[in-house]
């Protein structure tokens, strides 16, 4: 480890903030994104915990050289979005949380800005700020989208998408931090915990982290692969009986798009049963069939994007009914993993800059 780098701060010091970072396959980005966090956490206490998902590059070994600890879910097969934040949780000892993803910087005075928040909002369990895009995050041929006013006023808001920072009273009441079982949309699901047990989320008028790369688009077989159709399907299973039903449906579009495409395909179905002429059911059916094509040509003005938007419609659909059909795990229950690398134990008092 660099002798420069900033300690590791011993177990009993006070840890006022943790900083999880979510890791997947970042070995470009992983390096700046840990050392904006080791320099924000460095004047007020905390620590750094990377929760990897079973990374394949260089991501743990460049994460080792910092004084953080890194942690991974020991089943592979249960390595999941929530499990690795859930297992990074239980590795945690701050009062207060702040989830970032592997390829984001943690913008400088977030953090204070937010603690001050909290100190003045005793109703509030997590606070949220602006995310600064790349500048290449648009894929190109789409049309950029016009600038929205800078939020200067907080408000609140129904979930935190991007992360931020969470009261971890409030996390200890609602029982645990994310899901086991989700492959995504953990934050969907405990926000509507939270706002379930009268905690109210807030976004401030800050940056609060800056994307270092842009985010690749993956084709849609992938994340079909790795699980990402099933989370919405995974959480109104959750939500099914509970109050959280609503919230989940209007938080979540994808359960939206699942539920029109279902219904397009029963349209299809119920066609050869219409008091029709073949040729106007020929003509119908046609128009049916190449409706939603259009559109999303339309919208992401491209034909291919718009085949793999519709793609990724039928695969959300079919992944909605596979996540409502997968076997759950208690999620209260402690999520078993391996430390990939613990810090050496501090030797000194962590330093106040971050070289």
């Amino acid at each position: 480890m660099n002798p420069s780098l900033p300690r590791a701060q011993p177990e009993t010091a006070r840890c006022v903030v943790s900083v999880i970072v979510t890791a997947l396959n970042h070995e470009a980005t992983i390096c700046r994104s840990l050392e904006g966090s080791l320099a924000a956490v460095a004047d007020m206490g905390g620590e750094v915990i990377v929760a990897d998902g079973g990374s394949t590059d260089r991501t743990v070994e460049l994460a080792a050289r910092y004084p953080v600890r890194v942690v991974g879910v020991a089943d592979p097969l249960e390595a999941t979005r929530g499990a690795s934040l859930q297992l990074a949780f239980q590795h945690s000892r701050g009062e207060y949380l702040l989830l970032l993803d592997g390829d984001r910087g943690l913008s400088p005075g977030f953090l204070p800005r937010a603690l001050a928040f909290f100190a003045l909002h005793p109703e509030a369990a997590a606070v949220a700020g602006r995310m600064v895009r790349h500048p290449a995050a648009a894929p190109l041929g789409h049309t950029p989208m016009p600038a929205r006013p800078i939020q200067l006023a907080p408000m609140q808001i129904r979930r935190l998408p991007s992360g931020g920072l969470y009261r971890r009273r409030a996390i200890a009441e609602v029982g645990y931090l994310a899901d086991r079982n989700l492959h995504s949309h953990e934050d969907a699901e405990l926000a509507a915990r939270l706002r379930v047990h009268g905690w109210k989320l807030w976004r401030i008028g800050a940056d609060a982290a800056t994307e270092l790369a842009p985010r690749p688009t993956q084709p849609p077989m992938a994340r079909w692969r790795r699980g990402a159709f099933a989370a919405p399907g995974e959480l109104l299973r959750i939500a099914l009986g509970q109050r959280r039903l609503k919230r989940a449906w209007q938080d979540l579009p994808e359960l939206r798009s699942a539920a029109a495409t279902l219904g397009w395909f029963a349209l299809l179905a119920g066609m050869p049963w219409w008091p029709m002429t073949p040729v106007t059911l020929t003509v119908f059916a046609t128009v049916v069939v190449a409706a939603p094509l259009v559109v999303l040509a339309w919208r992401h003005r491209s034909v291919p994007d718009g085949l793999s938007a519709w793609l990724a419609c039928c695969l959300a659909t079919a992944g909605m009914a596979r996540g409502l059909m997968r076997h759950r795990r208690p999620p209260g229950r402690p999520v078993a993993g391996r430390i990939l690398y613990q810090p050496p134990p501090a030797l000194a008092p962590q330093s106040r800059h971050y070289a």
